[in-house]
């Protein structure tokens, strides 16, 4: 599947941002990610509650993290019922939290809307 040493393409080409390659509105948000994964891995992405009880904390979520969820979740989709060249419709129910952002970019990753 998709690895962000590869700068998120898949494909194996190394030394060229997707910043470079892509000009803005032709990239895609993972693409994006995996560029900021490896160009600022420690940059935050996300603040989520530790739990439903916000006195217990908060967690913060880079970038690095983000690109990680988003391709192993890619691997999963890909496992279980392949890849789109047609840019086919996938659904995702479950609560609205982080997961839905991850499987989102991961759904993209894998040819799917």
């Amino acid at each position: 599947m998709l690895d962000i040493d590869t700068n998120g393409l898949g494909n194996g080409t190394k030394g060229s941002s997707a910043f470079e390659r892509l000009p803005v509105g032709e990239r895609t948000l993972p693409e994006l990610a995996d560029e900021l994964a490896l160009s600022d891995p420690s940059r935050i992405w996300a603040t989520i509650a530790r739990a439903s009880d916000v006195s217990d904390g908060f967690l913060d979520v880079t970038v690095k993290e983000l690109a990680n969820a988003v391709n192993a979740t890619a691997w999963w989709i890909e496992g279980k019922i392949g890849r789109s060249d047609k840019f086919a419709t996938i659904a995702y129910q479950g609560a609205s939290d982080i997961r839905y952002a991850i499987f989102w970019f991961a759904a993209i990753k894998c040819g799917y809307k």
